[in-house]
């Protein structure tokens, strides 16, 4: 969305950590062993809405961070 965020695989670590995953979504992050909608995961750890974003944008951060995702 022509925002610049800096992120490591730390900080998302420390962001979701406590965070209650939501449901019924279809594409997943791999964050402490729980299972985060992308979009959810993303707002959470860069305080971006996630209606400034899509699902793609997300799951490229998330991916260049060395997460594992999951397509249900």
């Amino acid at each position: 969305g022509g925002r610049s965020v800096s992120l490591t695989r730390d900080d998302v670590n420390a962001r979701l950590s406590g965070v209650r995953s939501e449901t019924g979504r279809k594409h997943f992050v791999v964050v402490g062993g729980y299972e985060y909608p992308v979009k959810q995961a993303l707002e959470v750890v860069t305080g971006i809405h996630r209606s400034e974003f899509i699902s793609y944008q997300a799951r490229s951060v998330f991916r260049r961070l060395g997460f594992r995702l999951i397509e249900r």
